[in-house]
């Protein structure tokens, strides 16, 4: 095991790796996959719920975490090591919200808030196909948070679901 893998709890590390789950991003397409407009709506609609400077919309297979629209911060791939989304997709009921991240025990060693873009601000929700957890919708900002609203975070959940229905809508394209 390297020691990156070390900092993500056992319990993400085997649903990381489960096989039905991966099976389900295969099937979903959205490895690899170009950069999608309509992710990009999503993705400014959260900004903008939220004020923040970040918004993404991501893809974990076990080791990697893709990322297929990233705007205010240009980044294509990360190790789900140090993923705040590897923690998000445990949670399939609510959004996962770090209001400081240098205040959390599970983030304030990571790399990206000791160094570069010093993350201090997550708020993300899982993306769902075929019953797996397979990505998230994520925003996060460089500044700390006193919180979120009950309206913030089921707008996050809604979006989260737009994006389920654009990864449904390109199954129904391949389909024909």
């Amino acid at each position: 095991m390297s020691n990156t893998s070390r900092l993500l709890p056992e319990n993400i590390r085997l649903l990381l790796a489960d096989n039905y789950r991966l099976a389900a991003l295969k099937q979903s397409g959205m490895i690899g996959r170009q950069k999608l407009v309509a992710f990009e709506g999503i993705g400014k609609k959260a900004a903008e719920i939220f004020q923040a400077p970040v918004a993404q919309i991501t893809f974990l297979e076990k080791d990697e975490q893709w990322i297929s629209m990233s705007l205010g911060f240009d980044i294509q791939c990360a190790p789900t090591a140090t993923s705040f989304c590897a923690h998000t997709i445990a949670d399939t009921h609510k959004p996962m919200v770090i209001l400081d991240a240098l205040l959390d025990e599970n983030f304030r060693e990571n790399p990206f808030v000791r160094h570069p873009p010093y993350v201090r601000f997550y708020a993300g929700t899982v993306i769902r196909y075929n019953e797996q957890n397979i990505g998230t919708l994520c925003i996060y900002d460089f500044n700390p948070r006193l919180a979120i609203t009950s309206q913030q975070a089921t707008m996050l959940l809604q979006l989260a679901r737009d994006a389920e229905g654009v990864i449904a809508e390109l199954e129904l394209d391949r389909a024909r």
